[in-house]
């Protein structure tokens, strides 16, 4: 699947669970979280891993991102009442369940090593396939649709609450981007030689 098609899968699911929790920074998380594996892996991870052996697709694509979202989540929610991490989580195993389940990086570390091939000109034509596909601005329509939607629909949530989950907010996208930060340095340093093992 491509971009936007993860954005709204994940967007439709936030609102869902928006509507039992009333708590729309889930949307946010839940959106993060479905489009998370593909702009690792897509963005920073072509451009610092494709003359590699390995790249980041095998590491954030990986039935072990959604264990750590998972379990940081938990953690995070035992001692912050933070349900953010839990959101990305469910984000993340959206994207994997609309994509394919037998790629071999889902299994990572079970299945062993993964190879990364990379065509001429990867990038290019993963952003003329996002740009030309009639799907994805459909998608892209919906997401439109419910961006407005959100932002013009009176919100149930106590407004003395609101400065509590505007911080929620801001806390969970910072600790998403350090978490996300560190496995990416890890795996341009520390999982190829982990990999390498199997070979």
């Amino acid at each position: 699947m491509l971009f936007m098609a993860h954005l709204f899968i994940g967007l439709v699911f936030g609102c869902i669970l928006n509507e039992m929790y009333h708590n729309k920074n889930i949307i946010v998380f839940c959106a993060i979280g479905s489009v998370l594996p593909d702009l690792v892996n897509k963005i920073p991870g072509h451009i610092f891993l494709s003359s590699t052996l390995y790249n980041a697709r095998f590491y954030v694509q990986s039935l072990a991102l959604f264990l750590l979202f998972l379990l940081a989540g938990l953690l995070i929610w035992k001692f912050y009442h933070s349900n953010s991490f839990l959101c990305v989580a469910v984000g993340i195993i959206l994207h994997k369940i609309t994509d394919t389940w037998t790629l071999p990086e889902w299994y990572f570390p079970l299945s062993g090593p993964y190879q990364a091939v990379f065509g001429k000109g990867y990038l290019q034509n993963m952003i003329l396939q996002e740009i030309t596909s009639v799907t994805e601005w459909i998608f892209f329509i919906g997401i439109v649709g419910i961006t407005v939607y959100l932002i013009t629909k009176k919100s149930p949530i106590n407004q003395d609450l609101e400065p509590e989950r505007k911080k929620e907010l801001i806390n969970g996208i910072f600790g998403i981007a350090v978490l996300v930060f560190v496995l990416f340095v890890s795996s341009i340093s520390i999982l190829p030689l982990a990999t390498a093992l199997w070979q």
